[in-house]
């Protein structure tokens, strides 16, 4: 999965962005393997590949395409960066709970997952809720 990187072309933002879901898929398998380094807590590499790649796949799909589809230019809008940076915090305090002070890092992991797609659900629902902005039908384009 890491030599899938050499293959992006990081220029655009949302490149850079699923450049991370491959990172975080190459770490989360290795922690998930359950040998070498990594091999004390292959729980840690489950909540890399669950939080981290299944939660940033979904964040950037509804980012892109929901945008895409509405007929609006992608560009401009940092919230996206907060909530991406809320998902890979909550992946790695998900995966630094089996350190220790479990509780403590599985709750701030969670008000990290869900202040990530609240911030997403403000930002988009009233994009889906309108008509498109280039006028086109459905999802056309």
């Amino acid at each position: 999965m890491l030599n899938l990187l050499n293959d992006w072309h990081v220029g655009a933002r949302s490149a850079a962005l699923a450049a991370a879901l491959y990172a975080s898929m190459g770490f989360g398998g290795g922690y998930a393997d359950g040998r070498g380094l990594w091999a004390r807590q292959p729980n840690a590499g489950l909540h890399l590949l669950t939080t981290g790649v299944l939660g940033l796949n979904v964040y950037l799909v509804i980012c892109i395409a929901g945008y895409t589809h509405s007929g609006l230019e992608k560009g401009g809008r940092p919230w996206v960066l907060y909530g991406f940076a809320l998902l890979v915090a909550s992946s790695l305090l998900r995966a630094s709970a089996y350190a220790g002070a479990t509780s403590l890092l599985m709750g701030l992991a969670a008000l990290a997952w869900c202040a990530a797609f609240g911030l997403q659900s403000a930002h988009m629902l009233p994009v889906f809720w309108r008509p498109r902005a280039d006028g086109a039908g459905g999802c056309d384009g």
